[in-house]
């Protein structure tokens, strides 16, 4: 919402108790019940030493690296020093916010990368990482929720106020926006609302300052939610679809809350309503279609797994994995992974419709592949029985960050899979076909995956 004198302005862009009671207050309560710790709004500006226009919790971020990151050297493990972390912090702090998607791009790479700093030791002077977030030790974070999150509008003495903002290690990772479950003032559906809200955030005019960080948007009312990434246009937004979650998010939302965090969290904005949301405690509330997004892709260890492995950047859009593409590529890795010792890796088949999204899906697999620290140096070969194909899902891959090798005959395709630095090569059928019949070529070892597109025409 928007921060601003209410005159003139629609019905159901105003405040509303019921948008509070029906889908800001369980989402929180939620959130806090999965492990986020709620801070205030008046927490949230005293972190921000009241500069609205910064996003960040620095003194939480500070914290994290000081009681967690660490470096080696000489067999003897270290701390940061403090101007080695005041400098890890201005490195992700240095962005000027303009909305643009390849500023995005960058924060996505430092988050996941860390960042390097020079340490002296004995004398010697090496570089070292700094992580901003664990993302392999989710129980080494940092995890807190906030509501109206004020944040200072780029050239403008107003703010927008994101209704709930979820930080790791102080970092703004999630941005929520909620409307409750009808309006009877426009003809918009509140799902369509919240994507809208959401999209005005992002503007230059707006505070592109805090999706300078953001990895997952949610728009939530009540009874629906839809999730995207930064800049994911209308049309992308997508609903998460997960089965067997009722009986857990029905223990989580049965379970109470301590009356300590009862007590912060119907305060500031919520006291208006405490009576009433505490009277919705009292009669035991469903489980709504927002409850099921929120456990199914905000619980910490999802959410970190989201984030890091299913977040790709394709010709300078950013796009996080629908639901089918994440559950694909966990039953594949599921199935590479249960060969014991040095058998054989059983192989699969993936059926695709048209548009689904399947080199993509190769791309976040082949991430996955990459990623894994138990296989090592793992060699990924694509084949195609199309020349258009072939450049597509190259093209994909390197507008993807990952550098494929695109074989030019069947000889130079034996020469990069003879080429140990060579991780990601594409190929036509026809290509690998003569490639395999060469005697130059001894068996591939078992970290070697081969993805066929379009199997059911070479086949």
């Amino acid at each position: 919402m928007e921060e601003q004198a209410p005159f003139g302005k629609p019905e159901y862009e105003l405040p509303s108790y019921l948008e509070k009671v029906q889908s800001q207050l369980p989402a929180l309560s939620l959130l806090m019940q999965l492990g986020w710790r709620y801070l205030t709004p008046e927490e949230t500006v005293q972190l921000r030493n009241g500069r609205l226009g910064s996003t960040i919790l620095e003194p939480i971020l500070v914290d994290h690296i000081r009681r967690h990151c660490r470096y080696e050297f000489k067999g003897a493990t270290h701390p940061f020093t403090e101007n080695a972390i005041q400098n890890a912090v201005q490195a992700l702090k240095v962005f000027r916010a303009t909305g643009a998607m390849h500023q995005n791009e960058q924060t996505y790479d430092l988050l996941c990368l860390g960042t390097s700093v020079p340490q002296t030791v004995e004398g010697d002077t090496k570089s070292f990482t700094i992580d901003f977030i664990d993302w392999k030790t989710p129980e080494n974070n940092l995890y807190h929720c906030t509501a109206e999150y004020k944040v200072e509008r780029i050239g403008f003495q107003k703010h927008y106020v994101p209704d709930i903002v979820l930080f790791v290690n102080g970092i703004p990772l999630v941005v929520v926006e909620c409307k409750r479950s009808a309006y009877t003032q426009t003809k918009k559906q509140p799902i369509d609302l919240a994507i809208d809200q959401l999209d005005s955030y992002q503007g230059k005019d707006g505070i592109p300052q805090l999706f300078l960080y953001s990895q997952l948007l949610l728009a939530l009312a009540r009874d629906k939610a839809r999730y995207g990434t930064t800049g994911t246009s209308r049309r992308f937004w997508a609903r998460w679809r997960e089965a067997d979650l009722e009986t857990t998010i029905e223990q989580l939302i049965k379970a109470p809350l301590t009356q300590e965090n009862i007590d912060k969290l119907l305060s500031g904005p919520f006291a208006d309503v405490r009576k009433k949301y505490l009277a919705v405690l009292d009669q035991g509330r469903e489980i709504y279609g927002q409850d099921r997004a929120l456990y199914a892709l905000c619980r910490p260890q999802r959410l970190l797994e989201l984030c890091y492995k299913f977040i790709l950047y394709d010709g300078g859009i950013k796009k996080i994995a629908r639901y089918q593409q994440y559950f694909t590529v966990h039953d594949i890795m599921n199935r590479i992974l249960s060969a014991a010792g040095d058998e054989p890796r059983p192989g699969g088949v993936v059926w695709h419709t048209r548009g689904s999204g399947k080199s993509l899906t190769m791309v976040m697999l082949a991430k996955s592949l990459a990623l894994r620290t138990d296989i090592l140096n793992p060699k990924v070969i694509l084949v195609t029985d199309r020349i258009d194909l072939d450049d597509q899902i190259c093209g994909t891959f390197r507008a993807c960050g990952l550098e494929p090798e695109q074989a030019n005959t069947g000889k130079h395709l034996v020469d990069l899979l003879l080429d140990h630095r060579t991780h990601v090569v594409t190929t036509l059928i026809h290509k690998f076909a003569t490639a395999v019949a060469n005697r130059k070529m001894i068996q591939a070892d078992r970290n070697t995956f081969v993805l066929v597109d379009e199997g059911h025409r070479s086949q």
